[in-house]
């Protein structure tokens, strides 16, 4: 967000464009997480090891994607300017939407209770981004400015599905509960 009001400001237009296409991205990738998880079942770690090396590449990139496609539409029709930036952003929480249904069908799997599988990731997901808002905001940015900060997210990112496929090989697919 800091990135983009840096190219197109940050007036009601970006602003909106920016939360709309960051929603409709996490909404879309919602249904694209829950359909990938029913159609590929066996497979449910693995993509979502994919879609979290796919968003860190995307960051790691992301600075340099923004400010390129800045001078780009610069002098641009608002509409058009508006489309492309839509777009850009639309593409990595697609699969940010993605991963919750992933590991919330995995999971249930794994412990057979949908409600303790939702509540408990939803959790871990809500407490983990305060707390990386925070530490984005009061720490990291201070010490490591705006392309070290994306740098060591899009690097918990390579982490993050690291873990989850040392995870899998460690303890296997899960077989309580339903698929």
């Amino acid at each position: 967000q800091r990135a983009l009001f840096i190219i197109y400001g940050s007036d009601s237009f970006s602003v909106s464009i920016i939360v709309s296409g960051f929603m409709m991205g996490l909404g879309l990738g919602s249904l694209l997480g829950g359909h990938l998880s029913n159609r590929f079942a066996d497979r449910r770690i693995e993509i979502f090891a994919l879609c979290e090396c796919l968003i860190g590449v995307f960051g790691a990139f992301s600075l340099d994607i923004f400010s390129e496609i800045g001078r780009t539409t610069a002098g641009g029709s608002l509409l058009n300017t508006g489309i492309v930036t839509f777009s850009l952003i639309v593409i990595p929480t697609l699969l940010m939407g993605a991963t919750l249904p992933l590991l919330v069908a995995w999971f249930v799997r794994k412990i057979g209770h949908v409600g303790r599988a939702v509540g408990r990731l939803y959790s871990v997901n809500v407490v983990g981004s305060a707390i990386a808002c925070f530490a984005c905001a009061f720490l990291l940015m201070s010490q490591f400015g705006l392309h070290g900060t994306v740098g060591i997210a899009a690097g918990i990112n390579f982490v993050v599905a690291a873990t989850a496929m040392t995870f899998k090989w460690k303890f296997g697919e899960p077989t309580k509960g339903a698929s």
